[in-house]
């Protein structure tokens, strides 16, 4: 017998709009909670090394996750640029801007091969699973350098691929969204920076919290003036 679903009393009908709307709101709430420990997001925002009044730009920020914990770390008399290439989350993260007081978030629409960042003017660059997404990578860590102040970090976070794709040609690994931490090194020595800190992985995968994959950080900073005079 197929079961049968009746229409709730209006009165009824109410109240489970009512508790829909309340437990919205706190069951999200508590998926970010989750988010921020399996991602370890305090260490990530502890490696970029900034503080109250720093500018950070959050490159391939998608929903804001990020965007809102920088925000709240570099303070009033800091700067956050959310930086996507797609024009739909874009919108979405102007929309939220007035609503949400991000008066310390400028949101900035970039192109493939440029970030479309201030030259000079960022303490930090942020980019989390974002990496292996990127079609010009040594354009954009070029991009990257030129915005960075010369005592500024560039942190990438990204997922490692499983082990069935952890000795694939990088082609391979990127359209499984993901990418060996080698790869990434091998980029950023090239483009000039020095590696600080390389922890692979850096999130192991666990059920319980949520990370469903290994994740590995990258730390660098650009070279000083003097070190770019040596290497001429």
């Amino acid at each position: 017998m197929r079961p049968s679903f009746r229409r709730p009393a209006p009165a009824a009908a109410r109240l489970l709009g009512l508790c829909c709307a309340v437990a919205s709101p706190l069951l999200a709430q508590q998926g970010e909670e989750a988010r921020e420990r399996w991602q370890r997001v305090g260490d990530v925002v502890a490696a970029l090394g900034i503080g109250e009044g720093s500018v950070v730009a959050d490159v391939g920020a998608g929903g804001g996750f990020f965007t809102v914990r920088l925000a709240r770390a570099v303070g009033a008399t800091g700067r956050v640029y959310a930086v996507d290439i797609d024009a739909g989350v874009v919108a979405r993260l102007e929309a939220r801007r007035a609503p949400e007081g991000w008066s310390n978030v400028t949101v900035i629409h970039s192109i493939p091969d440029d970030p479309r960042l201030p030259a000079g003017t960022l303490d930090a660059v942020l980019v989390v699973n974002a990496y292996h997404e990127f079609t010009a990578p040594d354009t954009m860590l070029a991009a990257f350098r030129r915005a960075l102040k010369p005592d500024g970090r560039l942190v990438l976070v990204d997922q490692t691929p499983p082990a069935s794709r952890l000795g694939a040609p990088r082609p391979r690994q990127e359209r499984g969204h993901d990418l060996g931490s080698w790869f990434a090194a091998g980029d950023v020595r090239r483009a000039g920076f020095e590696i600080l800190r390389l922890e692979d992985p850096f999130i192991r995968r666990d059920q319980r919290t949520g990370a469903q994959s290994d994740w590995w950080i990258l730390v660098a900073r650009p070279p000083s003036a003097a070190e770019t005079g040596q290497r001429r």
